[in-house]
């Protein structure tokens, strides 16, 4: 059950950091059309963003699949 629990809180959290890449370019957005300036200092964080998105969906992607119980029988400790 603990292992499905953290395979849903990381597909949760690829949506979550997909949505803080979205609002994160439309604040960009605004403050550009209020400071130019402002809009621009936005880039690097929409960058970071990118990053963390991309390292998020390469960890969702490599454990995507849950691992395999091995059952030993026979074999006492």
């Amino acid at each position: 059950m603990l292992l499905r629990l953290s395979f849903y809180i990381r597909a949760q959290a690829l949506y979550e950091v997909a949505a803080l890449w979205v609002s994160t370019a439309a604040v960009g957005v605004v403050f550009y059309h209020v400071n130019p300036a402002a809009g621009y200092l936005i880039i690097p964080y929409v960058v970071w963003n990118s990053f963390a998105a991309a390292f998020n969906y390469m960890l969702y992607r490599d454990n995507k699949q849950l691992p395999a119980v091995e059952k030993v029988e026979g074999k006492k400790n």
